[in-house]
């Protein structure tokens, strides 16, 4: 009996001893208040960081433009520019912009199309001034006048270009 006596006492010591090592070997995660709030803020920061950024992307892609504070509507800006026909693409030339960069106020060409000849002579930046001796100021000014353009009639475009006034007759520039 003496012998089962100490294997019992055997087996309680290594029983013990393997638990003490086992705690070794397999960590118990145990997480203090600290971690958890940092955790906590971490996470936070990503989700506001998250929202922000889909706010943003919201107001870039999918809300309409407001009025401005300068009482321009939406309807102006997308006046500012234009595709006249599908042979030029025009911008105005406001008088902010004109004094900004000391040219003159008109209709600036953005592209142009060689398929139509009347305007044949101009080049890409020109700022037309004048159509037929009539002031230009606007891209308005421009789509009232062109249509009233007969093919018979002179046509006399006055651009500044490179700091200097040109007028151009596209039929003379065509030939």
């Amino acid at each position: 009996m003496d012998n089962k006596i100490k294997e019992i006492f055997n087996a309680a010591q290594t029983s013990e001893k393997f638990n003490i090592y086992s705690g070794i070997r397999n960590p118990r995660r145990s997480f203090s208040i600290k971690v958890i709030a940092l955790y906590s803020i971490v996470i936070l920061l990503l989700t506001a960081s998250a929202a922000i950024f889909a706010s943003t992307i919201k107001t870039a892609f999918f809300s309409s433009p407001k009025e401005t504070e300068s009482s321009h509507t939406n309807l102006e800006k997308i006046k500012s520019t234009s595709d006249y026909n599908e042979y030029i693409k025009v911008e105005n030339v406001t008088d902010e912009i004109a004094s900004l960069f000391d040219v003159p106020t008109g209709v600036k060409i953005l592209e142009i199309n060689r398929d139509a000849p009347i305007f044949n002579g101009l080049k890409l930046h020109d700022i037309i001034v004048k159509i037929s001796g009539t002031p230009i100021d606007s891209i308005d000014d421009m789509e009232e006048i062109l249509p009233k353009l007969d093919k018979d009639m002179l046509v006399i475009f006055t651009v500044y270009r490179n700091g200097f006034y040109k007028d151009i007759n596209p039929y003379e520039a065509y030939e």
